[in-house]
């Protein structure tokens, strides 16, 4: 969140979106796990896809969707559904279409929305070098273009031509500051420039401006400050402009501001838009339990709208966030890397990374990684947490992750490793295999 507001300051500070949508910030925001897929099934169904640690969250650390990517996305799983089987005119755009399928999982069976734009970002990287350095060299650079101008002007034109319908648009843009932490630079006139020119199409819509996750990998991420943003991502929301004077939202707004809230909390909020508040034109936002419409689980402590009072600040625990990523303070101290349950634990980690390729058929393709060396190791006093990150070779990859040290050996919760290398997530050395370790 703090990224966006260090890189994009017209858009955040001035008349767009504070000053011409009255724009709320949520400062403690979480991502639920380390990459875009998990959390965007958080977002747009409400799903935890991912296994949990099951010493941490007994009876309820099995996925929620173990088999979602061989399976694919149903037409009515995601909140997408509940505005397009309606009579909202939808629009999809992304310029890496993945938020569901990354590396190779499959997607929805057909386009989920009126007007769809992955093809526009599928076709000059699916076609071949040929066609791509034709569309990089007339419709990109040959325009002074990159893709989001492309993807932009696209829902341009969906809100000029559907003025006066309700509308519902998915705008996911990847490729402007997935790899840079000085990606949002660039951008900043242009999106500024957008949300005056609308206006008027976007005044009476509820406007959500927020990321899957902060940045991952590199220089930054390194720090204790890139390990804090790359957990607490932006979310910003605006409500319809006649809305701003109802007294009961604007004051469940701002106080939800300063509550810990999650990725499926916006799931939530989006259901209720689509299906709930409406049933009271939109007035009353009296605090409710999402768990009758939704489901204990999807709809319970775990996910509460956005809109209405959240009564007080829920643990990571009771979120389902998994440690690594929770935003609530530890007070980490630093260890000798030198220590032996140190080097014990970075061997252990570069053993799991091995086992794990092994386990995705992958292992034939891939070099086998070799501890190098320990960078940094702190530890928590209250719990036997350790926090290890070491570099591997032949990669010089980085690996980061939390280890609970137990009377024999160790042990990974949720089994997940974060890469943090200086120019690049590829840390693994692969053949004809495309493996998704971050």
């Amino acid at each position: 969140m703090k990224r966006f507001c260090r890189y994009s300051c017209k858009s955040y500070d001035f008349e767009a979106l504070r000053q011409l949508y009255d724009a709320t910030t949520f400062y403690y925001h979480n991502k639920i796990d380390r990459n875009s897929r998990p959390n965007a099934y958080a977002i747009f169904s409400g799903t935890r896809t991912i296994d949990l640690d099951a010493n941490r969250f007994p009876g309820r650390n099995n996925s929620e969707h173990p088999e979602f990517c061989k399976h694919g996305i149903k037409m009515n799983e995601t909140v997408t559904y509940d505005f397009t089987n309606q009579t909202y005119a939808s629009i999809m755009a992304e310029d890496w279409p993945s938020m569901f399928t990354y590396p190779n999982c499959h997607g929805f069976p057909k386009a989920p929305t009126d007007h769809y734009g992955s093809p526009l970002a599928l076709r000059p990287i699916k076609s071949g070098e040929e066609v791509w350095q034709d569309f990089n060299t007339h419709f990109y650079k040959g325009e002074c273009q990159e893709h989001y101008h492309k993807l932009m002007d696209f829902v341009d034109k969906f809100l000029d031509e559907y003025k006066g319908f309700s509308k519902f648009a998915l705008v996911w843009l990847s490729k402007i500051a997935h790899d840079s932490a000085n990606g949002l630079y660039r951008t900043d006139k242009h999106f500024s420039k957008f949300f005056r020119k609308n206006v008027d199409n976007l005044n009476n819509s509820f406007l959500f401006i927020m990321s899957d996750h902060g940045l991952r990998f590199g220089g930054l991420r390194r720090t204790d400050t890139g390990y804090n943003e790359d957990n607490n991502p932006l979310l910003m929301i605006a409500v319809p402009q006649y809305l701003r004077s109802n007294q009961q939202l604007i004051l469940n707004l701002k106080r939800n501001s300063r509550r810990h809230t999650s990725q499926y909390d916006i799931y939530a909020t989006l259901y209720d838009i689509a299906r709930y508040a409406k049933e009271e034109s939109f007035q009353k936002w009296d605090e409710h339990d999402f768990s009758e419409e939704l489901g204990k689980v999807r709809g319970g402590i775990r996910a509460r709208s956005l809109l209405r009072p959240i009564q007080y600040d829920r643990t990571c625990e009771e979120m389902e966030i998994p440690d690594q990523y929770c935003i609530c303070e530890k007070h980490w101290h630093m260890i000798d890397i030198h220590d032996e349950n140190v080097m014990k634990a970075a061997q252990f980690i570069v053993n799991a990374i091995n086992n794990f390729l092994k386990q995705k058929g992958a292992g034939e393709k891939c070099e086998i990684l070799h501890l190098k060396e320990v960078i940094s190791a702190e530890y928590i006093e209250e719990q036997p947490l350790l926090k290890v990150v070491v570099s591997a070779s032949p990669s010089d990859g980085r690996y980061e992750t939390q280890l609970l040290k137990n009377a024999e050996s160790f042990e990974i919760p949720g089994k997940t490793f974060a890469t943090v290398s200086e120019e690049s997530k590829e840390d693994i050395y692969c053949s004809g295999v495309n493996v998704a370790m971050d």
